[in-house]
Parts: C-alpha cells; sequence; structure tokens
C-alpha cells in the first residue's frame, strides 16, 4: 500500500466538497442566513429605538441580510465594551460615544473609505465630530450624529476666580 501524499489527500478531499457544493447547488456561505450584528445604547426617546428596528428591517429586505440589533444601557456601554474586546469577540457595529474611538483605536478598523463617501453624499463632517472619530489621523469611527454644545459657567466663580466673564 503507498502512502498518501499531500497533493492526493488534498485532490481527494477538494473534489469531494466541490461534489457535495454542486449536488445541493448552493455555495456554502450562501446557504446560510448572513447576519450583522450591532450594538447601540437604549434611546432616552423610545420611539428612536422602534424606528431603528424598522430601518433594520428594511435593511434586511434591501440586503438579504439579517441585522441583529441589542440594544444596553448608557451605563453598561464601558464594561459591554471591555468584556468584547477582552474575548475578541462581539458586535460586527458598535455605537460609540465621545472618547471610545480613542480608548480602544487598536480595536477599530480604518473606516476612511465609508466616512469620505458619506462625506461626498452630505459635505463635510463637523469639526467637533471629526475630533472624536478620527484618531491620530486614522478614521476609526463614522459620526453618526454630533451637536455642538455652548459653554455655559457660572458668572459668581468668575469673578471669585477673578475671571473677566467671556463677551461672546
Amino acid at each position: 500500500m503507498s502512502a498518501t501524499t499531500r497533493r492526493y489527500f488534498l485532490t481527494t478531499t477538494t473534489g469531494a466538497g466541490l461534489a457535495g457544493i454542486l449536488a445541493t447547488g448552493i455555495p456554502p456561505a450562501r446557504g446560510q442566513q448572513r447576519e450583522i450584528s450591532y450594538l447601540c445604547w437604549n434611546n432616552f426617546a423610545p420611539l428612536m429605538d422602534k424606528k431603528l428596528a424598522e430601518i433594520g428591517q428594511r435593511f434586511t429586505k434591501d440586503t438579504g441580510i439579517k441585522l441583529r440589533i441589542d440594544h444596553i444601557a448608557a451605563a453598561q456601554q464601558a464594561a459591554k465594551y471591555a468584556s468584547e474586546v477582552q474575548s475578541q469577540a462581539g458586535h460586527d457595529l458598535v455605537e460609540m460615544r465621545m472618547h471610545f474611538p480613542w480608548l480602544y483605536e487598536g480595536q477599530l478598523i480604518d473606516l476612511g473609505d465609508v466616512v469620505a463617501e458619506l462625506e461626498k453624499k452630505y459635505g463635510k463632517v463637523l469639526s467637533s465630530a471629526a475630533e472624536t472619530a478620527r484618531v491620530h489621523g486614522t478614521w476609526r469611527a463614522v459620526p453618526q450624529y454630533h451637536a455642538m454644545f455652548v459653554a455655559t459657567y457660572r458668572e459668581d466663580l468668575f469673578k471669585k476666580a477673578g475671571l473677566k466673564i467671556p463677551d461672546t
């Protein structure tokens, strides 16, 4: 009996695998329901969560890819992110706030191509949003929305500290 060579083994197993695919007419990846998982916070406006579910259903209908949306309370986000990074498993898409792209820079892919495409279509990202999503010159997040916060201050504390009250 002759020894089995690697070439013989690969030829035989590849042929058997192809025979199975040809017999069913369905490639393995297409035979399974594709799914994207999305982790986001419970919105303070419950109708927003409902609207997001509707958008997810429309995405599934348009693409054939199931979108699984998991909501968590904002207070649980930091622990959940840390858990997913530590286990190297978790959601495909994650909604992050402000500093998280900086904190998890090494775990996030470059999304510059996505941001560039969106900027062509909708215009330049606000600089304050870019500061949170672009880490060391690389887009690690895609700004979903961003609000400009007006600075507030207590006049009494400014006066007590001898500081001039802003005139702008």
